[in-house]
């Protein structure tokens, strides 16, 4: 047999030979292990004597060997165990907590119980919590631990908890009794819910919000269809003349409460639905007009908005409910900055962004011609120590439930999409300055034109829509108009009539939003069938594609509903042209 250092492997000295040399009683090294002749292997506790005459004279060894593999392997368990508990213990990010099961005292508590109640653990051990003025237990200390007493244990126990920095977190708990040096104790473990509970609550908004735009966007489609219609009827009352004063006041007080209606779904629209992000011409312009309209019925009456709208260029590429929310936030930021009332300013210039400004930037710039907008409040201003955290996710210094902190995020979030910048300077007191920047595009772009003479023009006119209202309003504005009309019910009948009458028809007018194939489908059957073929796409509500793609494979033109006869000649007439560009 050989012995053998356990945690080594090394091959101890000869124990005979160690006793003899040292001529005493000695125990072998610690960590040893006995390895047979036969290969098995057994820890062992030993020691040696040696043997002398009468004459004191050593003449032999006496060794003695005990088996403690099993001590040595229960040891060595409880060794492990020790390890990974204290590992939990410290490293664990919920609390772990020890009382006295009589008196509620602390007798040992793991750092994530310091940085979770801002309690140093000297202060802490040897109380308990009612001692505690600064961390309260909402549900009472008193009743825990009568309840474990009298249970045994408490488990994803749901409470409150106040640390030193006065916020009350939630949190769920669960305490066992158990043996610790030789008493019983109170052992708990605590985890901390808060921002759970936050985002559960985000989440709720959040499909709420979509769930809202999901119904509004089917609203504001057949709205807009039923808008289309009355005012298309109504102008078309007001061509065919013969109206005397009094019918004609009617029929503008009709076409004033359509136009009123129409903006007002648009508006919600913008800052409800969260569809596809489109890519479409935007007049900045008009959406910054269009968010303080907004602002100017919910935020208090004592901030004045002014507006200095000077760009000479104010098209971008995007999406004008994006951008649209971009302001709304802005504003709604900046009045609850202004809570005794102040100054809410909007200004916009055109710029140029020279390479060395870009590459010094940490947002996608490229050199070119931006829209530079300013807004700027006077409100109580951002401390320094907050200013590089404004447009993280969930930030917010607002009091609990007057805040998600996603609004500046969503504002950053949605000027990178658009290959924008921002940058914010804020002074105590004094106010905070947004600076923003889009890219802009060569020509400006209104999809419907405020033009009131219509172009009339001939040729044969397929409209496509599911709503009986607007194929009846179209065709008879078009017929004024001097064009021939042929109407289909869906993209099924109109794919069908296009093959059979291709070669008389010069334009498709087509629904985005039909039953059975959506508009984007129908185009593209109808691209099969003539490769060349001149398509303007009509809605009120677009959220379900992003019309660049169709832009990009063929698309003529765009015209949202409701449209009036202006509008439709106009882009009809560019169309058929060939001058429109968008």
């Amino acid at each position: 047999f050989k012995i053998i250092n356990s945690e080594t492997g090394e091959i101890c000295e000869d124990p005979a030979k160690k006793v003899l040399d040292t001529g005493s009683v000695v125990g072998l090294a610690n960590h040893t292990q006995l390895i047979s002749k036969n290969g098995d292997k057994y820890h062992i506790s030993d020691s040696g004597a040696p043997i002398k005459n009468w004459e004191g004279e050593i003449n032999g060894v006496v060794l003695v060997f005990r088996d403690v593999t099993t001590e040595y392997n229960l040891r060595k368990e409880a060794e492990e165990k020790e390890v990974v508990f204290k590992t939990i213990f410290e490293k664990a990010p919920f609390t772990i907590t020890i009382n006295d099961i009589n008196t509620g005292n602390y007798l040992l508590v793991n750092p994530s119980f310091e940085k979770n109640t801002k309690i140093p653990t000297n202060d802490i051990l040897g109380k308990n919590i009612n001692d505690l003025n600064d961390m309260i237990l909402i549900d009472g200390d008193d009743f825990v631990r009568e309840s474990i007493i009298k249970y045994g244990f408490i488990e994803n126990k749901a409470a409150k908890i106040k640390n030193t920095s006065g916020d009350i977190r939630d949190i769920y708990f669960s305490a066992y009794i158990i043996k610790y040096l030789g008493k019983d104790v109170i052992l708990s473990i605590s985890v901390d819910v808060s921002e759970m509970k936050k985002l559960q609550q985000q989440l709720h908004h959040a499909q709420k919000m979509d769930a809202i735009g999901q119904l509004s966007g089917g609203v504001a489609h057949d709205f807009n269809n039923m808008l289309g219609g009355i005012l298309g009827a109504a102008e078309l009352l007001e061509l065919e003349g013969g109206i005397n004063e009094n019918q004609k006041k009617y029929l503008d007080i009709i076409t004033k409460a359509g136009g009123h209606a129409s903006n007002l779904v648009s508006k919600l629209l913008a800052f409800s639905r969260k569809g596809k992000v489109e890519s479409i011409p935007v007049n900045l312009h008009k959406a910054i007009e269009g968010s303080i309209d907004i602002l100017k019925r919910t935020i208090d009456k004592k901030i004045s908005i002014n507006l200095s709208l000077n760009s000479t260029n104010y098209t971008i590429i995007g999406d004008n409910s994006q951008i649209m929310n971009i302001f709304l936030n802005l504003g709604i930021n900046a009045s609850h900055a202004m809570q005794s009332g102040g100054k809410l300013t909007i200004s916009t210039r055109a710029i140029y962004l020279e390479k060395p400004f870009c590459d010094a930037t940490p947002f996608d710039l490229v050199e070119g011609d931006y829209i530079f907008i300013e807004v700027e409040d006077s409100g109580c201003g951002i401390p320094q120590e907050n200013i590089q955290k404004i447009f993280d996710p969930f930030f917010t210094t607002k009091e609990q439930g007057k805040g998600t902190g996603l609004g500046l995020a969503a504002v950053y979030g949605a000027i990178v999409q658009h290959k924008g910048a921002i940058s914010v300077y804020s002074e105590v007191e004094k106010g905070t300055t947004f600076h923003l920047y889009f890219p802009l595009v060569e020509k400006t772009v209104d999809y419907n034109s405020s033009n009131t003479l219509l172009k009339r023009g001939n040729g044969v006119i397929l409209v496509i829509d599911d709503e009986e209202i607007i194929r009846i309003t179209a065709k008879a504005m078009l017929e004024y108009m001097g064009y021939q009309v042929i109407t289909a019910i869906d993209g099924i009948e109109g794919v069908d009539i296009y093959k059979k009458d291709k070669n008389i028809i010069s334009l498709v007018i087509l629904d985005m939003i039909m039953p059975k194939m959506s508009g984007e489908d129908c185009f593209y059957k109808l691209k099969e069938i003539n490769s060349q073929i001149k398509v303007i796409l009509s809605s009120g509500f677009s959220r379900e594609g992003d019309i660049k793609k169709m832009l990009n494979d063929g698309l003529k033109g765009f015209i949202k509903k409701p449209f009036n006869s202006a509008d439709l000649s106009e882009i009809v007439s560019n169309v058929l042209g060939g001058k429109f560009n968008g």
